[in-house]
Order: structure tokens, then C-alpha cells, then sequence
């Protein structure tokens, strides 16, 4: 069904029409960082002992330079320009962070920001080790082809940035080494950064209860929310289980082509995004929808839709249910899987109508929902009462609407 673009009149006296858009953002949220920005530049340790902030004014990380030869000032791991320098340090230096706690997450992503300068030779290192619980620290060897066997990266690497993938458990630490050796070489790294492998919280649904007319197509039945938790290795869903269960029978003769859209993390229905093929004809036993959709951070929105058909019975009933659905392989159930109400069949608006206390409508959101849920099959004349109205209403393109099917809000006084 082709839906036309509305040709609106309105002129209502002593009243505002607002209408509202809500954009909902996602960020990323770490469970661990540190970016050095915190601290006294030159907090860490030199040929003269601890300096800056260091160590009274740092918990989350310590350094060990009990394998190096510091001579003087000009020698040390500290914080220079918000990064973590090492310079000079005949040896090794070591810089670890806290235990960090990773038991809410079924694995954990971290990263880090490496770089150097100066004319390095293959005996300069700069390694990076994990340590989940109390288990030996784990060597990244050879990163991205920059190191070797033995190192995460070796010689004049210029700059990269690590990324490691680690095991479910209780506590990760993170141990960086640095080895150089003469006044003109630098390590220095910055942005460590922690993770916590997405995993599947729970899940509900949510029924819309709007009137539905006849010969619509893609028509929101019930939302399904899937909440995940952490952001790094997504997981994805693979199929639901569904029905048209509650609805009017035979389903049949009111419904066809259920379909399944997602819109990430936005709340608004939109048909953006399919997941999975059309399934011709819903029934009230269960069917499966299959496809792939990564999930992002958060609370994740699934439509599930029908078509009406033109000989769709006024009074009658749509409704559906989500049974179950796949994530990475394992069946989840929603907390709720029938949520209560139904959409019921209804013709679309034709003619004059009220808005007021003893009205067709008591409010313009009221007007305005059935208006965009049945749409018109000829023009429409919303009279509106004495009175004040300071509501926030949304108007896109309204099925029926053209230019000679119109629809127009005025007072009472017909103005």
C-alpha cells in the first residue's frame, strides 16, 4: 500500500503544536582505564629515588625498577605529558596495574597504546603480560609481527596499539616491561584500557496495544528487549521462536508476512533493519525466524510485525508472542514471553470528531495515536474544545491521507 504524503490544515486559537524527537546515544563504557592524566608530571621513579605523586598519590598501578641501573634524573619511568615514559634505564622497568575485577563478565578485552623513539636496537624490548587470579603472568609474544618470540615488540617499532582478549575469571592484572638503554631511546605507552566481554543480561516484551485497520503492512505487534552487558566480543542472535498466539482465529484471515526488524539500541520503531526472512504465514503454533544481528552494549529493540490484510474483520484481535530466542548458540527465554493486551482490528477514521473533557478524545495525544495507528479513508475534522492544551505530539505521514482526504484540527468556533 502506497501511503501519501498528508496535506494538513490546522488553526487552533490560543494553542501550540510541538512536536518532539528524542535521539538516544551510546557510549562505550570500560571497566578499567588509565590514561596518566591523573597525576603531577614526572610521577614515577628516577636515579634520585621516587618522584611526583609517586607512590603515595597512585593506587591503581605500581612500578619495580629493581632490575635497572638509574643513575640520575636522567634515568626513569615516570609520567611525562600524560603518557608513562621509560628512559635510559640500563635493564628493565616494570609498570603494573591494580587487580582489576572482571568476575561480572564472561571474559575481558584490554588495550594499550605503545610507542617509541630514538635508534632502538633488537635488545630493547617492550613486553606486555596478563595474569588472571593467581595464575602465572602470560607473555604477548610477537605482536602484529613487530616482536619476537621471546618479546611483544622489539627494535624501532614506532608505534602500535595492543589489544589482547583474555578468559573469564575473578581479577586481571596487566604488567608492562620496558628495556632501553642509552639517553636517546623512549618507550612510553598510554590509554590502558579494560573491557568486559559482552554478555546476555535478560529479556522481556513489551505489547502494543494500538487499534489496527485493514490492509496495513508492517505493523509493530510487540517489541522484544534483550539487555547485554560489557562491549568487547559481541554476541549475536540467530533466531526467535514466535506465534500469533491471542489473536483472533484463523489467523488467516487477519494476518500475513510476520517479519522481525531491529533498531540497535534506539526505543522508536523503525524498519531499517530486517533480521531474518518474512514468514509468510504466521499461526498461532510457534515458527522460527532465523538470521545473524550483533547486538551493541545495553538494551537492544526487536519488532515483531504483521501484515493486515484488506478483508481483515473489524472487532477482531492481533496479538503475538516471543517463545525463545538463540544467542551465541543458547536458547534464552524472556522473562516475559505474552505480555497482556492485544491490537484490535478497526476501521480507519472517516468524518468529524472532538477533542475536549466529553469528547471522541480527551487530549491530543489521545486523537493523534489513533489517528496514526488507524490512519483515514476520507477527509477527517478534529474539532477542538475550550481549553488549554500543552502536550507534545510527533506527526509523520498518515496512511489515506492525500489531497483531497485531508485532515484538519480547528476550535469549536470553526476557525
Amino acid at each position: 500500500m502506497i501511503m501519501k504524503k498528508l496535506t494538513f490544515s490546522l488553526n487552533i486559537l490560543l494553542m501550540c503544536l510541538f512536536v518532539g524527537v528524542t535521539i538516544n546515544g551510546l557510549g562505550q563504557t570500560t571497566i578499567w582505564s588509565e590514561n596518566f592524566s591523573a597525576y603531577v608530571d614526572g610521577t614515577g621513579i628516577d636515579g634520585t629515588g621516587n618522584i611526583g605523586d609517586y607512590p603515595e598519590g597512585v593506587t591503581k598501578w605500581t612500578l619495580d625498577v629493581s632490575n635497572a641501573t638509574l643513575s640520575d634524573a636522567d634515568d626513569y619511568i615516570k609520567t611525562r605529558y600524560e603518557k608513562m615514559y621509560s628512559k635510559d634505564v640500563d635493564g628493565y622497568v616494570i609498570w603494573q596495574s591494580e587487580s582489576i575485577d572482571i568476575s561480572a563478565y564472561s571474559g575481558a578485552t584490554f588495550s594499550l597504546y605503545a610507542s617509541e623513539s630514538g635508534s632502538m636496537e633488537t635488545s630493547d624490548y617492550f613486553d606486555v603480560y596478563y595474569k588472571i587470579d593467581n595464575g602465572d603472568f602470560i607473555l604477548i609474544p610477537n605482536w602484529d609481527g613487530l616482536g619476537s618470540v621471546n618479546h611483544t615488540l622489539i627494535d624501532d617499532f614506532t608505534s602500535t596499539t595492543i589489544t589482547k582478549s583474555v578468559p573469564s575469571g575473578y581479577s586481571l592484572v596487566i604488567k608492562v616491561l620496558m628495556a632501553n638503554n642509552t639517553s636517546s631511546e623512549y618507550h612510553r605507552f598510554d590509554d590502558v584500557m579494560v573491557f568486559g566481554d559482552m554478555v546476555y543480561a535478560s529479556s522481556t516484551t513489551i505489547q502494543n496495544t494500538d487499534k489496527i485497520a485493514p490492509d496495513r503492512t508492517i505493523e509493530n505487534i510487540i517489541a522484544i528487549e534483550i539487555e547485554t552487558t560489557g562491549s568487547a566480543s559481541p554476541v549475536s542472535i540467530s533466531n526467535f521462536t514466535v506465534n500469533a498466539n491471542g489473536s483472533t482465529t484463523p489467523v488467516s484471515n487477519n494476518i500475513e508476512n510476520a517479519k522481525i526488524f531491529y533498531t540497535g539500541t534506539d526505543n522508536t520503531f523503525a524498519t531499517d533493519t530486517q533480521f531474518g526472512s518474512t514468514y509468510p504465514s504466521p499461526t498461532t503454533t510457534n515458527f522460527d525466524i532465523t538470521g545473524t544481528q550483533q547486538l551493541s552494549q545495553g538494551t537492544n529493540y526487536f519488532w515483531l510485525v504483521f501484515d493486515t490484510k484488506a478483508g481483515a474483520t473489524i472487532g477482531d484481535v492481533v496479538d503475538a508472542e516471543c517463545i525463545s530466542f538463540v544467542i551465541d548458540g543458547t536458547t534464552e527465554t524472556p522473562t516475559i514471553t505474552d505480555p497482556a493486551g492485544s491490537r484490535t482490528i478497526a476501521a480507519p477514521l472517516a468524518g468529524d470528531y472532538t477533542i475536549g473533557a466529553k469528547s471522541n478524545y480527551t487530549s491530543f495525544t489521545d486523537a493523534v495515536n489513533e489517528l496514526m495507528a488507524l490512519g483515514i479513508s476520507a477527509p477527517v475534522t478534529f474539532t477542538v474544545g475550550n481549553g488549554t492544551y500543552t502536550e507534545q505530539i510527533l506527526l509523520s505521514e498518515i496512511a489515506g491521507a492525500s489531497a483531497t482526504d485531508t485532515v484538519i484540527f480547528q476550535s469549536n468556533s470553526g476557525s
